[in-house]
């Protein structure tokens, strides 16, 4: 079938992946939505468990959605609080420690439409709620009327049942979209984050009076995410996973039996420039196997292949010197080429694909690649400052293997490690 927007939550010792799944087969969007379930103790290895929240359990049509929203520790009761009908905010608890039976509120909707507030479209959606010390907070994705931009209305609860709105946590303009889904905020080192799923943005600043202020802004992958979202682990990690859209016709996804995936899970913190930083978990190193290294390695006007790169489960780091080349990178092909990692020095970008990604590197800062190829998914790293996730589908699996390229001068390449990756199933 069909998943998108993940909902994760660290509950009682696991990691929970909760997300929006639809089981028609033969059309993987069309199908009523619920609740999907994966959980994992590791970060790597993942049982799929049985539909979590579904439109029977809320004594509806099987043809009316269960939409996004978000899964909290409420002392131990984990609590579901999504839309249905993109409008009215329900709310569901789990007292199993497993989170695989949910029970609906009698109480519901807890927010019924809308807030009054001048000039909001009358639809809602994708709520997220945090605690904080004088209680609960809860956003949720709306929109202006005629289109003018965004807008997050900010509700307040003791309770996670009884709401109180307050006025907008943010107010955005046309540039940001007319309408923000999949909302989250959180406080990282001594600032708040706020994303948007719009362009996959992620903004830096301050909460006050209950309202935030944008200070920097960025986005969170420059490739094929949307509905990024984060869960915040016993290890005080806040931890990002997005959705990898799926660029395949309906006609293929019908035919296939499935339609997108989920990225990687990756470590946010936050930089001395106010500016995220992005990491893999490091729990991702059991997956590693046969492993090749090379130091020193010169790079000229040929592509040098890299030793134990083939395949369609690696993982590269790639370090490569101040260039003196133009252009540097990666390529990965099988008969052909199918992408190119390239920085560009005088640019200060690095481009993939069709994006184009600002990466300008301080005086004597090395180039620093880390890509994982996992089948269809490249997942890519840069700096730590940038991350770029992108879909290839070679034609011959067998051939795939990575190549280091530069041109217009040379490239000193410091370090190169390349892993073959065991399977998290």
């Amino acid at each position: 079938g069909w998943m998108n927007d993940p909902h994760p939550v660290y509950f009682k010792g696991a990691y929970h992946m909760f997300f929006q799944y639809s089981i028609l087969p033969d059309y993987p969007y069309g199908g009523p939505h619920r609740f999907g379930h994966f959980m994992s103790k590791d970060l790597v290895h993942w049982e799929h468990l049985p539909p979590a929240i579904t439109p029977k359990d809320h004594g509806i049509a099987e043809d009316r959605h269960i939409w996004s929203g978000c899964v909290v520790d409420n002392d131990g009761v984990g609590t579901a609080i999504y839309t249905i009908e993109n409008l009215d905010v329900w709310t569901s608890t789990s007292t199993d420690d497993e989170l695989r039976v949910f029970e609906k509120l009698e109480s519901n909707p807890v927010i019924k439409g809308p807030p009054p507030e001048p000039g909001i479209k009358r639809e809602m959606r994708d709520p997220w709620a945090w605690r904080d010390s004088d209680g609960w907070y809860l956003t949720v994705g709306s929109g202006l009327e005629d289109d003018k931009g965004a807008i997050l209305p900010l509700y307040t609860s003791k309770d996670l049942v009884h709401w109180q709105y307050l006025h907008p946590l943010y107010k955005g303009d046309a540039s940001e979209g007319n309408f923000c889904e999949c909302p989250f905020f959180f406080p990282l080192g001594n600032k708040y984050v706020l994303g948007l799923s719009n362009g996959a943005t992620w903004m830096t600043g301050s909460f006050k009076q209950q309202r935030f202020q944008s200070e920097k802004r960025g986005q969170l992958d420059h490739g094929r995410i949307y509905v990024p979202q984060t869960a915040l682990d016993d290890k005080g990690r806040r931890i990002l996973w997005g959705w990898v859209t799926d660029p395949r016709d309906a006609e293929v996804q019908r035919r296939t039996g499935w339609a997108s995936m989920m990225t990687l899970p990756r470590i946010m913190t936050l930089g001395e420039d106010n500016t995220l930083r992005y990491d893999p978990v490091p729990e991702l190193e059991m997956l590693r196997a046969k492993h090749h290294r090379v130091k020193n390695l010169n790079v000229g006007k040929d592509p040098v292949r890299i030793e134990n790169s083939d395949g369609m489960q690696v993982e590269l780091q790639v370090v490569i010197s101040p260039p003196k080349a133009k252009t540097c990178g990666l390529i990965i092909r099988d008969n052909k080429e199918l992408m190119r990692i390239s920085y560009d020095v005088d640019a200060g970008t690095l481009e993939c694909s069709s994006h184009t990604i600002p990466l300008a590197l301080e005086a004597g800062e090395d180039l620093t690649l880390r890509v994982f190829i996992d089948r269809c998914v490249v997942e890519i790293f840069a700096n730590r400052k940038s991350c770029l996730t992108e879909i290839i589908y070679p034609k011959n699996i067998a051939a795939v293997h990575v190549e280091l390229f530069a041109e217009s001068g040379d490239a000193r390449i410091k370090q190169a490690d390349a892993w073959q990756m065991n399977s998290t199933l």
